[in-house]
């Protein structure tokens, strides 16, 4: 072989390296052939010159194919152009030194990945050449690969399984755990640091359990396992078993521990005679499958799995799910993949199954399945619980259920089963959702107050938050609405009621509604008759009280008219004394007003006195047992009208703000002119009365009332008002809030009475502090025609 020399090197010298380099390459060439790695040097011009045997096994090509050839030669162009480049780099840089990683595909198409390492040979202070070291770490790599899937299996091992899963070392610290069956309470940045167990599982106990499982596995190098209770968890069944190294020793303690605080309680609820209790499931962990959302098949077991369905390993990887299921549809194989493609594409599946043995034996189990990246290759991770004693449970109290369902069903009464704290229902029966119209579903998802409004809810809640075991509430009435909003009144009862151990309020509504019409019907009735009876007694007394009113009604009458007569004949007298003599004063008033004051007073006394007459008239006729129907064509504007013209003293007297508001468009009524004046001056009379100062006002206003046609009086003061207990009374004869004051009581009572004979109504609103407005509605003249015909006729 022959070498290529540096350039400015005289004959002498390059006789001298060419026989050095020619030596040192066969004592390469000796060095290398037996060196199980690919060995090779190449000159400055990138040609072979040495390589050993691994070498050519790593080109796939016999040594006269390689000798005196470059990359280019040999090696695809994109490979060869990054080879080349590195030695240039190499070549050109101030380093002898050079390693890097890439990857190669040899003839066979196989992609492989290297590592070289190069170095440049110098001898007498010339570049001679470059020797490399190429080592395939495919295989590394590879095994790299399955041991990050090995642990990535083992991690969604630990995330798969419900329970608790620890691993511990010999001074009791946590080395690793997946913090489930009741320990994610433990805060994030205590879990990675190393803690000791004692102060995970029991803050504040400060040292080891006694006895502790996990140091009793250290120190026979058996499995252990114990039961415990954790206040914060509950009743807990803890299995410890040993990690071995190599050696053999007890290097770390692997603790698997569940929670079985459900099935103490089923133990409890069955009153088993069993003093201890025993183990959930056989074995440490739950069965795992690792299978292929694709196919079906079983990929990987784990011992639980093996010990539970009583076979190998080697023989679940030959069978599929079918041969560990009952076959009884819907645990058939068809099924099992549908769950296991659900799971596969992210959906976690959580479903019981009708397992079966490997001899034929079958059990319940309850099965987990989460999506996992296994080899980069999507699984299904199924772990697998039996739950045969609790099946066995729900067997036993399946009776007692079906009794108390078919009790609670055909209950007369609507029922309902909630949680007492949050009203949520559990369960309701026919006759609710047939009293109500409510669906079940729209009853689960949008609860009680579907029928019930807040404030009734919060009585409930309220009266639920206070009931013992033994105790018992009643809410009456309670309110309650259907589906078409109508207004349902009930008789609510509640107990609590126990089922596996958590309280449940069973709750009852009893229709009322028609029972409590029956009473408040019974109350009316009552009421009626007690104001029939009042009216009765005012019908006697008004007619007693007109007669001995009457006599000096007419002599102020009669006296009235004489004085109005003879003021004609003594105006005329006074008329011309005023004219010879002047002004002069009568009366205290300036003649020159007296002439025309003098005449309207003695007119108001005679208008007065009518008014008078025409009270005690109608004083009379309400006592009467057959009352004449008014038959006049009033104008209510004019009513009004003419009432203030009484009232106008009154008005200056209490106050500065009177507004009168009449309707132009205002039907004419049929009835009394006198009765319905004297309905206004009382109205009016009792508004002014209520005003605490002159600023407060009021107002009248006659307006029609479109929807009904009736004609409408306003009487609106800015009064003191009343409270509803008085409102109730104001119509009751000899009933007055102004008993120091003259009030008798009979001017409302009175009104009530014209009214209603002039087949209208008369309303009260007022509160205190707010004024009162007082509406009489009196029916058009056709309509009161009409009504007065019918009575004629019967």
């Amino acid at each position: 072989m022959k070498a290529e020399l540096p350039g400015r090197v005289n004959g002498a010298g390059r006789r001298v390296l060419r026989e050095t380099l020619r030596e040192w390459l066969d004592v390469f060439a000796r060095m290398i052939a037996t060196v199980p790695s690919a060995i090779y040097f190449k000159d400055t011009s990138g040609r072979l010159r040495t390589f050993n045997r691994a070498f050519e096994n790593f080109m796939n090509m016999p040594g006269e194919r390689l000798a005196g050839r470059r990359v280019h030669d040999v090696l695809p162009k994109q490979t060869a152009d990054f080879l080349e480049k590195m030695d240039g780099d190499l070549l050109r840089g101030n380093s002898l030194y050079q390693n890097f990683q890439t990857s190669y595909v040899d003839v066979f198409g196989r992609e492989l990945s290297v590592l070289v390492n190069k170095s440049i040979l110098n001898l007498h202070g010339f570049h001679q050449g470059i020797i490399g070291v190429i080592t395939d770490v495919t295989e590394l790599h590879k095994t790299r690969g399955e041991l990050d899937n090995s642990r990535k299996l083992l991690a969604n091992v630990f995330e798969a399984i419900p329970d608790l899963l620890s691993v511990h070392d010999r001074n009791l610290r946590i080395v690793h755990s997946n913090w489930h069956g009741g320990y994610g309470h433990v805060p994030e940045e205590l879990r990675t640091g190393g803690n000791y167990c004692y102060d995970m599982y029991y803050p504040g106990q400060g040292k080891p359990c006694t006895p502790c499982h996990v140091l009793e596995v250290f120190r026979t190098g058996k499995p252990v396992i114990s039961e415990k209770h954790n206040p914060r968890v509950g009743h807990m069944e803890a299995h410890a078993f040993p990690i071995f190294d190599e050696a053999g020793s007890v290097m770390m303690v692997a603790e698997h521990v569940r929670n079985i605080t459900e099935r103490k309680q089923a133990e409890t609820e069955i009153k088993a005679s069993e003093s201890n209790y025993r183990a959930i499931f056989d074995g440490t962990n739950d069965a795992i499958f690792v299978l292929d959302p694709e196919s079906g098949s079983i990929v990987d077991v784990n011992r639980k799995m093996c010990e539970m369905y009583g076979c190998t390993r080697n023989q679940a990887l030959r069978l599929d799910v079918e041969a560990f299921s009952s076959g009884r549809v819907p645990y058939t194989q068809s099924f099992a993949l549908d769950y296991i493609r659900k799971a596969a594409v992210g959906e976690s599946q959580l479903f019981e199954w009708l397992a079966k043995t490997m001899d034929g034996r079958l059990f319940w189990v309850e099965v987990n399945i989460k999506k996992i990246l296994l080899g980069g290759a999507v699984r299904a991770l199924a772990s697998v619980r039996d739950i045969s004693e609790r099946k066995l449970a729900e067997e036993a109290h399946r009776e007692s259920e079906e009794r108390f369902r078919r009790i609670f069903e055909q209950h007369e009464d609507a029922a309902m089963i909630v949680c007492p704290e949050t009203l949520v229902i559990i369960d309701v029966n026919p006759t609710l959702v047939m009293h109500y119209g409510f669906s079940p579903k729209r009853l689960f998802s949008e609860g009680p107050g579907i029928f019930l409004r807040k404030t009734e809810l919060d009585r409930i809640r309220e009266a639920l938050g206070g009931i013992t075991e033994t105790g018992q509430i009643r809410i009456e009435p309670l309110v309650t609405f259907n589906r078409r909003d109508e207004r349902i009144l009930t008789s609510f009862k509640a107990k609590l009621i126990k089922a596996r151990g958590v309280s449940y309020a069973y709750c009852t509504f009893r229709d009322i509604t028609e029972r409590l019409r029956i009473r408040e019907e019974t109350k009316r009735m009552q009421a009626k008759l007690l104001q029939t009876n009042k009216m009765a007694a005012l019908g006697t007394l008004s007619s007693g009280i007109a007669h001995e009113i009457n006599n000096p009604s007419n002599f102020i009458l009669s006296n009235a008219r004489m004085l109005h007569d003879a003021w004609k004949d003594i105006g005329l007298i006074l008329e011309e004394y005023a004219r010879e003599q002047g002004d002069f004063s009568i009366g205290g008033f300036d003649f020159s007003e007296a002439r025309d004051t003098v005449p309207k007073l003695i007119e108001g006394i005679i208008e007065g006195s009518h008014r008078i007459r025409d009270i005690l008239a109608g004083l009379r006729e309400y006592a009467r047992d057959e009352k004449t129907q008014p038959l006049q064509k009033v104008d209510v504007n004019t009513v009004v009208t003419k009432s203030f013209t009484m009232l106008q003293n009154h008005i200056r007297s209490h106050t500065e703000h009177f507004h009168c508001s009449l309707a132009p468009d205002a039907p004419l009524v049929r009835g009394s002119f006198q009765q319905l004046e004297q309905v206004v001056v009382n109205l009016a009379m009792n508004a002014l009365q209520a005003l605490p100062t002159r600023n407060c006002g009021v107002y009248i206003s006659v307006f029609r009332d479109r929807p009904t046609g009736n004609v409408v009086i306003k009487v609106r003061d800015q009064g003191v008002g009343m409270p509803p207990e008085v409102v109730k009374r104001i119509f009751d004869p000899f009933f007055t809030t102004r008993l120091d004051s003259g009030g008798t009581g009979l001017g409302l009572s009175i009104c009530y009475s014209i009214i209603k004979d002039h087949q209208g109504t008369i309303e009260v609103e007022s509160e205190p502090g707010t004024g009162t407005s007082v509406y009489v509605r009196i029916p058009p003249c056709s309509r009161g025609e009409k009504a007065h015909e019918e009575r004629l006729a019967e």
